[in-house]
């Protein structure tokens, strides 16, 4: 047991908002757009295989320096990376420590998972009352 275990109910909470946000985003996107499947589809393709579930931020910066920055733009590998840390211990790095350039760039993330929570409920919101009309 350790003390950075408290750290996974913000951290639940976190994933909680981006994926709710953007279920209800694409829910109510695809009931007036029915390309959106596929394009999620592929979407989540890419973000499945761009988030660190399989390996870690340590070995992408060991086979190319700088790409951890990039990989780590991902709400969801922001998320993982800091379960990690805060699961296995220091032995893992934090996505600040992971993100380098300073830690700057975890900013990016974490305005991502704010602003799909709150484009997913206000989409939802408007489109709400007509989706049973549209289906």
């Amino acid at each position: 047991v350790r003390w950075s275990w408290l750290e996974l109910p913000l951290l639940i909470a976190a994933l909680a908002v981006f994926s709710t946000g953007l279920a209800m985003l694409l829910s109510s996107l695809y009931v007036r757009y029915r390309d959106v499947d596929p394009i999620w589809e592929v979407s989540l393709f890419l973000l499945f295989y761009g988030s660190p579930i399989f390996y870690t931020v340590d070995l992408i910066e060991q086979e190319a320096p700088g790409a951890s920055q990039y990989l780590l733009l991902n709400p969801f590998a922001v998320i993982l990376q800091q379960t990690r840390h805060a699961i296995l211990g220091p032995g893992h790095p934090n996505a600040w420590e992971a993100s380098g350039a300073g830690g700057a760039l975890i900013v990016v993330p974490i305005a991502l998972t704010v602003a799909v929570g709150i484009a997913g409920w206000l989409v939802f919101r408007r489109l709400a009352p007509r989706i049973a009309e549209e289906l």
